[in-house]
């Protein structure tokens, strides 16, 4: 299934005020309330052959499953903004036993936070095979994460950006397993209880291919630098 579950969200630190999550088929944000139309059933993921068959469908507002206070705190500082699709498989128990992000939003962060919520507050009713039997399915849909500009005199007067380098690396097994998760900030370990590393958050990721399309070991190095320096007269 799909449709759009647009979150908002405004970085505490700046003083910003509005925002909400909201289920929407658009790309645009009519209001900040929330409004999670049904979307229609994928193509393809359920085949009807007596009339019962039919996919999981969602028990609670999908607008519901991402707030304003779930925007990164890393995804707010580097002023990332993106849509999030995803799968998500849903067993006969209606229980979501797994996340997978099927296009990216360009920031990991933003990513990362969307399959480690669902999971959490997403709720259906089972998916039912051709005779009427609880069976295993799936769902797809996108979440927009957005972060609503505000006047800078809405800004506090102490605010003020300091130099940091932080740098996370970790390796892809062929098998889709993250391994070896490492964070850094400013050269030192970055609070295990904070970081967002794929082993935080994924137990498996899509794997890299090689040239013939068979899966290889990958090692990811993500690189985040602020710097400060004097401005040219």
């Amino acid at each position: 299934m799909r449709g759009m579950i647009v979150a908002a969200a405004i970085c505490a630190t700046l003083g910003w005020g509005w925002a909400d999550a909201q289920a929407q088929a658009a790309d645009t944000v009519p209001s900040p309330s929330v409004s999670a139309p049904q979307p229609a059933p994928e193509p393809g993921i359920v085949i009807v052959r007596n009339g019962k068959a039919r996919g999981a469908t969602p028990i609670s507002n999908p607008g519901s499953w991402v707030k304003t206070a779930d925007y990164p705190p890393e995804a707010l500082r580097e002023q990332r903004e993106g849509v999030v699709s995803f799968r998500l498989i849903i067993g006969p128990d209606g229980r979501v036993s797994a996340c997978q992000i099927t296009a990216s939003s360009g920031s990991l962060a933003l990513d990362e936070a969307t399959c480690r919520l669902l999971p959490e507050r997403a709720t259906f009713r089972p998916g039912l095979d051709a005779k009427g039997r609880p069976t295993v399915s799936s769902y797809s849909n996108r979440v927009r994460w957005i972060i609503p500009q505000q006047p800078v005199t809405s800004l506090p007067g102490s605010f003020q950006v300091e130099p940091v380098t932080r740098e996370m690396t970790y390796v892809v097994e062929p098998d889709g397993t993250p391994t070896q998760c490492s964070e850094t900030e400013n050269g030192q370990p970055f609070p295990a209880e904070l970081s967002r590393s794929p082993c935080r958050v994924y137990d498996k990721i899509k794997p890299y291919l090689d040239a013939k399309g068979n899966p290889v070991r990958k090692r990811v190095t993500i690189l985040y630098t602020v710097t400060v320096e004097d401005a040219p007269e």
